[in-house]
This record gives C-alpha cells, sequence and structure tokens, in this order.
C-alpha cells in the first residue's frame, strides 16, 4: 500500500464488527470503530472521511445501508463495499444502483476487501 486507506465499518452485529475490524487492522488499514445506524454512519462518514466505507445493509433502526450510502453520495462520492447476509434480488438490484465497488456475502473473506480496497490505492 502507498498510503494508508482509511475504512469506515458500519455493521450493527458486535461480534462481526469486531472481528472484521481486527482482521483489517492486522492488514495495515486504518479502521474506525463500527456504528451500527445509518443515521451514524451518515455522520461519521463526513466526520471521518474515509476511504472506503464498509456497509451492512440491515442495520439498526430506520434507516438502512443503502439509504445511509444514498445521503452519503448527495455531498461524497465514497466508494462503498457492501457486506451483507441477505442476498434477495430486491435488495441487490437496489444497492447495485449506488454504484458501490463490491457487494459481498457474508461471511467474507477479508482478503477479498483487500484487493478491493488496494485497487483504489
Amino acid at each position: 500500500m502507498d498510503t494508508i486507506m482509511k475504512l469506515m465499518l458500519v455493521e450493527d452485529e458486535a461480534i462481526t464488527a469486531l472481528s472484521l475490524r481486527s482482521a483489517l487492522m492486522r492488514l495495515g488499514y486504518e479502521v474506525s470503530e463500527a456504528v451500527a445506524t445509518g443515521p451514524d454512519a451518515v455522520e461519521k462518514a463526513f466526520s471521518y472521511k474515509p476511504s472506503v466505507i464498509l456497509m451492512d445493509i440491515n442495520l439498526i433502526g430506520d434507516m438502512n445501508g443503502i439509504e445511509a450510502v444514498e445521503k452519503i453520495h448527495e455531498r461524497a462520492p465514497v466508494p462503498v463495499i457492501y457486506i451483507t447476509g441477505y442476498s434477495n434480488p430486491g435488495t441487490r438490484e437496489r444497492a447495485l444502483r449506488t454504484e458501490p465497488l463490491a457487494y459481498l456475502e457474508k461471511p467474507v473473506d477479508v482478503q477479498d476487501i483487500r484487493v478491493l480496497v488496494d485497487s483504489l490505492n
């Protein structure tokens, strides 16, 4: 890696978030503390200024990950990698309209994330 990439993690499952964050930090990335709601994701995206957002689709509260990405993209075209356990065609189609870097289904391999993130560098 030429520069340290800042990854923002949006995940409502605490164990998944801790595991993923730890694995990505071992790979040398700067990784934010995970946020679990759409509004928190939008707020953090503008304060943390990530290189890439790792976004779960099902989040706590009324705003899902796709809606959060739409709000973030209104102000900043931050690359997004969706990480989800939900792969129904309607959800996938709606997520792909936000033009993500990738749409990965859980469980994810951090090496897949690494390849995607490093392709931006």
